[in-house]
C-alpha cells in the first residue's frame, strides 16, 4: 500500500491543468487583437475649433478617421482647412489642421488638449515583440 507522499496522482493533475493553460495563454497570445491608438496635441482656437501640427502619417490617420476621443470620450469630428508644409524639420514635413469638434467647455482659448484617435488593430504578440526588441 502506498503512503500519501508517495500517490502521485495529484501531481499528476497539476501538471496536466498548467499544461492545459499554457496552451490556452499561447493560443490567445497568438489569436487576439488589441486596438491601438494615437496620440495628437491640438490647441484650442475658439469655441469648438481646434487646431493642430501634424505629420503625414497622422495626417492620413487624421483624414481617415471620423471620431476622435477627448477625455475619453468619443467625439465626431469635422476637419475645416488643411495647410500643407507649414513646417519642415528634419526632412519630414507638417501640416497644419483646423479641426471643428464639440469638447467639454472646460477647455478655454489657447489651452491645450489631448486628441487621442484609433490607429489600428495589432495582435498581442507583435505588441511583446515590440517591448523586447532592442533599440
Amino acid at each position: 500500500m502506498k503512503k500519501n507522499y508517495e500517490r502521485n496522482q495529484l501531481i499528476i493533475t497539476i501538471i496536466f491543468i498548467f499544461i492545459i493553460i499554457t496552451i490556452i495563454l499561447l493560443i490567445n497570445l497568438f489569436k487576439f487583437r488589441y486596438r491601438t491608438y494615437k496620440n495628437i496635441n491640438s490647441i484650442v482656437v475658439t469655441d469648438n475649433y481646434l487646431e493642430a501640427i501634424v505629420n503625414n502619417n497622422d495626417l492620413k490617420l487624421l483624414n481617415s478617421s471620423n471620431y476622435l476621443y477627448i477625455d475619453n470620450k468619443k467625439i465626431k469630428r469635422r476637419i475645416i482647412s488643411i495647410e500643407k508644409n507649414v513646417l519642415t524639420k528634419n526632412n519630414k514635413s507638417y501640416h497644419d489642421v483646423i479641426i471643428r469638434v464639440k469638447f467639454p467647455h472646460k477647455y478655454k482659448d489657447n489651452d491645450y488638449i489631448k486628441l487621442t484617435l484609433y490607429d489600428k488593430k495589432e495582435k498581442l504578440i507583435n505588441i511583446f515583440k515590440s517591448c523586447w526588441k532592442e533599440d
